[in-house]
């Protein structure tokens, strides 16, 4: 018979929460404060002029990562239909920037941190390589937008 205050053998849920005075996570938040800052940055003076093109671009495929820099810039700029036509992906590299810049703050603040770990793949790792297929599909259909971009 299992105590309360043990833990079950397997873990069936997808993701688990807790404090932690030692930040886990203390690398992706710099990157966060580097990356916000560049991407302000870029807002305010523009992208810099230099063709970041992959052989793969000549061919006229894009990957899904295509279109990032842009359409975070464009949400910095509050143009948001631009931002999803670039890569609808900038959203979340938005959202988890600025959630990661609370989570630095908070912890600066209180000393202690959030940290977070997921259960088994299962349904939710097939969801993510899903999600990343239409998201490739859909960066396809907009090949034309993000290489014109590049040169």
């Amino acid at each position: 018979m299992r105590k309360l205050h043990e833990r079950p053998a397997v873990d069936r849920r997808p993701l688990e929460l807790w404090w932690t005075c030692h930040d886990e996570l203390a690398l992706f938040g710099r990157l966060a404060v580097a990356l916000s800052a560049c991407a302000i940055g870029f807002a305010i003076v523009g992208l810099p002029h230099v063709p970041l093109m992959w052989p793969i671009h000549h061919l006229g495929l894009v990957d899904p990562t295509c279109g990032l820099t842009c359409g975070v810039v464009a949400i910095d700029r509050g143009d948001t239909a631009r931002a999803w036509a670039f890569n609808p992906a900038s959203f979340l590299v938005v959202a988890a920037t600025a959630a990661l810049l609370v989570r630095l703050t908070f912890g600066h603040l209180t000393g202690r941190c959030s940290a977070f770990g997921f259960g088994p793949v299962g349904v939710s790792g097939v969801s993510v390589a899903l999600a990343f297929v239409v998201l490739w599909v859909n960066q396809q259909r907009h090949a034309g937008l993000i290489i014109h971009q590049l040169r």
